[in-house]
């Protein structure tokens, strides 16, 4: 059996700051939400970052299958795997944001201090995303990229449903999501 190596160790140590970092953030959100009676929004950010972690972990799996089929360049990666993951992680860390807006949408109540509650939390929602997505792509360039994509992402998605549900309403509608 061989030891663990220093990136092992790494990633293990990220995965268990992410995961908890995902908790506390749900459990704050609870907390903000509960004067305002919708706590029970954590509940659905909760479905939804487990499907998140889940794709995200089949998707990074399925682009390392064909890499290797494939014979792309992976250490050190060439141009077409960086690029083929830049455009994976784009595409679903937006659809984190789309599916945060959503989901807050749904929620919407009728006093400013409620709305401004959710939308807060949506927010943060789509940087907790962020960070959940740069364990499965931790470059640089993903992060550079993903970080604002993320939060811009959850900004126009929020103002305007009708393309989150236009770009992304049939996955969360295969999961019965958003």
């Amino acid at each position: 059996m061989s030891r663990p190596t220093e990136d092992d160790r790494k990633t293990s140590w990220e995965l268990i700051f992410i995961g908890g970092l995902t908790l506390l953030f749900l459990g704050l959100s609870a907390l903000v939400l509960w004067p305002f009676g919708k706590a029970t929004l954590t509940i659905h950010l909760a479905k939804g970052y487990g499907l998140f972690w889940a794709v995200l972990a089949l998707t990074s799996w399925m682009i390392a299958l064909g890499c290797r089929m494939l014979r792309v360049e992976t250490d050190p990666p060439s141009t077409i795997y960086v690029v083929m993951n830049l455009c994976v992680s784009a595409f679903l860390q937006a659809g984190w944001s789309a599916f945060a807006a959503l989901t807050v949408r749904n929620f919407m109540g009728a006093s400013t201090g409620t709305t401004v509650a959710l939308w807060a939390v949506g927010f943060v929602s789509s940087y907790v995303g962020f960070a959940i997505a740069g364990l499965f792509y931790q470059g640089t360039l993903y992060k550079l990229i993903n970080a604002p994509l993320a939060l811009l992402g959850y900004v126009v998605f929020a103002v305007w449903p009708a393309m989150a549900h236009s770009l992304y309403g049939w996955f969360f509608a295969i999961f019965g999501a958003g």
